[in-house]
Protein backbone atom coordinates (compact mmCIF):
# COMPACT_ATOMS: atom_id res chain seq x y z
CA UNK A 1 0.00 0.00 0.00
CA UNK A 2 1.26 3.44 -0.87
CA UNK A 3 2.20 5.70 2.01
CA UNK A 4 0.27 8.98 1.93
CA UNK A 5 1.35 10.05 5.44
CA UNK A 6 3.20 13.08 4.08
CA UNK A 7 -0.12 14.47 2.80
CA UNK A 8 -2.75 16.16 4.95
CA UNK A 9 -5.72 18.39 4.07
CA UNK A 10 -3.33 21.32 4.57
CA UNK A 11 -1.01 20.30 1.70
CA UNK A 12 -2.99 17.89 -0.53
CA UNK A 13 -4.73 19.46 -3.55
CA UNK A 14 -8.51 19.70 -3.25
CA UNK A 15 -10.07 18.60 -6.56
CA UNK A 16 -13.35 17.75 -8.25
CA UNK A 17 -13.23 14.45 -10.13
CA UNK A 18 -15.76 14.13 -12.95
CA UNK A 19 -16.00 10.42 -13.77
CA UNK A 20 -18.36 7.76 -15.02
CA UNK A 21 -19.41 4.93 -12.75
CA UNK A 22 -20.54 1.45 -13.74
CA UNK A 23 -24.30 0.98 -13.93
CA UNK A 24 -26.23 -2.24 -14.37
CA UNK A 25 -29.87 -3.16 -14.42
CA UNK A 26 -31.62 -6.34 -13.34
CA UNK A 27 -34.76 -5.53 -15.27
CA UNK A 28 -36.47 -8.93 -15.13
CA UNK A 29 -39.83 -7.31 -14.40
CA UNK A 30 -39.39 -4.04 -16.25
CA UNK A 31 -39.06 -3.14 -19.91
CA UNK A 32 -36.78 -0.76 -21.72
CA UNK A 33 -34.58 0.70 -18.99
CA UNK A 34 -31.67 2.59 -20.56
CA UNK A 35 -28.40 1.10 -19.37
CA UNK A 36 -25.45 3.46 -19.57
CA UNK A 37 -22.71 4.63 -17.21
CA UNK A 38 -23.71 7.22 -14.63
CA UNK A 39 -21.86 10.52 -14.37
CA UNK A 40 -20.43 11.20 -10.93
CA UNK A 41 -18.68 14.16 -9.39
CA UNK A 42 -16.57 13.74 -6.29
CA UNK A 43 -14.91 16.48 -4.27
CA UNK A 44 -11.84 15.08 -2.51
CA UNK A 45 -8.16 15.47 -1.79
CA UNK A 46 -5.78 14.16 -4.41
CA UNK A 47 -3.38 11.57 -2.96
CA UNK A 48 -2.01 10.06 -6.17
CA UNK A 49 -2.17 10.82 -9.88
CA UNK A 50 -0.48 7.97 -11.73
CA UNK A 51 -0.70 6.75 -15.31
CA UNK A 52 -3.30 4.15 -14.37
CA UNK A 53 -5.34 5.71 -11.57
CA UNK A 54 -6.33 8.61 -9.39
CA UNK A 55 -6.34 7.99 -5.64
CA UNK A 56 -8.50 10.42 -3.71
CA UNK A 57 -9.73 10.73 -0.13
CA UNK A 58 -12.65 12.64 1.26
CA UNK A 59 -11.92 12.42 4.98
CA UNK A 60 -8.92 12.63 7.27
CA UNK A 61 -8.42 11.77 10.94
CA UNK A 62 -6.30 14.42 12.65
CA UNK A 63 -6.25 12.27 15.78
CA UNK A 64 -4.75 9.27 13.93
CA UNK A 65 -2.97 11.26 11.18
CA UNK A 66 -4.40 9.14 8.40
CA UNK A 67 -6.76 9.29 5.45
CA UNK A 68 -10.11 7.55 5.32
CA UNK A 69 -12.78 7.13 2.66
CA UNK A 70 -10.12 6.51 0.02
CA UNK A 71 -11.12 5.79 -3.59
CA UNK A 72 -9.00 4.48 -6.47
CA UNK A 73 -10.48 5.54 -9.80
CA UNK A 74 -9.00 3.82 -12.87
CA UNK A 75 -8.01 6.00 -15.81
CA UNK A 76 -7.89 3.18 -18.33
CA UNK A 77 -10.89 1.89 -20.24
CA UNK A 78 -12.02 -1.62 -19.33
CA UNK A 79 -10.27 -4.51 -21.07
CA UNK A 80 -12.14 -7.49 -22.43
CA UNK A 81 -11.60 -10.60 -24.49
CA UNK A 82 -14.24 -11.96 -26.84
CA UNK A 83 -14.87 -15.66 -26.16
CA UNK A 84 -16.77 -18.27 -28.09
CA UNK A 85 -19.71 -19.98 -26.34
CA UNK A 86 -17.66 -23.17 -26.20
CA UNK A 87 -14.81 -21.38 -24.38
CA UNK A 88 -17.26 -19.87 -21.89
CA UNK A 89 -18.91 -23.25 -21.23
CA UNK A 90 -15.51 -24.84 -20.66
CA UNK A 91 -14.48 -22.15 -18.14
CA UNK A 92 -17.78 -21.86 -16.25
CA UNK A 93 -18.35 -23.98 -13.15
CA UNK A 94 -21.33 -26.33 -13.20
CA UNK A 95 -24.44 -24.70 -11.80
CA UNK A 96 -26.43 -26.21 -8.91
CA UNK A 97 -29.10 -28.55 -10.25
CA UNK A 98 -27.23 -29.27 -13.49
CA UNK A 99 -27.15 -32.89 -14.52
CA UNK A 100 -23.65 -34.33 -14.42
CA UNK A 101 -23.16 -38.01 -15.37
CA UNK A 102 -26.55 -39.15 -14.07
CA UNK A 103 -26.41 -37.10 -10.89
CA UNK A 104 -27.63 -33.64 -9.90
CA UNK A 105 -25.25 -31.34 -8.09
CA UNK A 106 -26.78 -29.28 -5.32
CA UNK A 107 -25.53 -26.74 -2.83
CA UNK A 108 -25.11 -27.93 0.73
CA UNK A 109 -25.88 -24.86 2.83
CA UNK A 110 -24.51 -23.19 4.91
CA UNK A 111 -20.93 -24.01 3.88
CA UNK A 112 -21.70 -23.96 0.12
CA UNK A 113 -19.78 -27.18 -0.56
CA UNK A 114 -20.97 -29.19 -3.54
CA UNK A 115 -22.59 -32.58 -3.03
CA UNK A 116 -23.88 -35.04 -5.57
CA UNK A 117 -27.39 -36.39 -5.24
CA UNK A 118 -28.78 -39.26 -7.34
CA UNK A 119 -31.41 -38.33 -9.93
Amino acid sequence: MTDYSHLTPENAPLIIVDWEDIYFSDNWDEDGEIVQPRESKTVAYLLEDSESQLVIASSYSWRDDRWATVHAIPKMPPKYITLSKEEVKKEMPKMPGEEVAGKVKKWDYPDLSMQEAPL
